[in-house]
């Protein structure tokens, strides 16, 4: 399976809207009132592990606090400038690592 740019997810560029932090705060809110007494999610007839019902809080729970989220697959190679850009320093400081 190939990564592509599209994977990564990138809301770093911009704080998140008054309307996106309301709306994360709500769907934590949501997702606790809903999922079931393991943790697990329902949505329709599919319920969501206990881990990715923790994943989304989380990162629901970030937004929330108005704090910007980048999330990637694990196994997504980075070019220098990549990291040094998620990292907030500069690709020599990288490189010097």
């Amino acid at each position: 399976m190939s990564i592509k740019t599209a994977d990564i997810v990138d809301i770093t560029q911009r704080m998140p809207t008054r309307e996106e932090i309301q709306n994360a705060a709500d769907a934590v809110v949501a997702i606790e009132c809903t999922m079931n007494s393991n943790g697990q999610l329902p949505i329709g007839d599919v319920y969501l592990s206990t881990a990715l019902t923790d994943l989304i809080r989380g990162l629901l729970g970030i937004v929330s606090r108005g704090e910007t989220v980048t999330y990637m697959p694990q196994g997504r190679l980075l070019t220098t400038q990549q990291a040094a850009d998620l990292l907030n320093v500069s690709r020599s400081h990288v490189l010097k690592l």
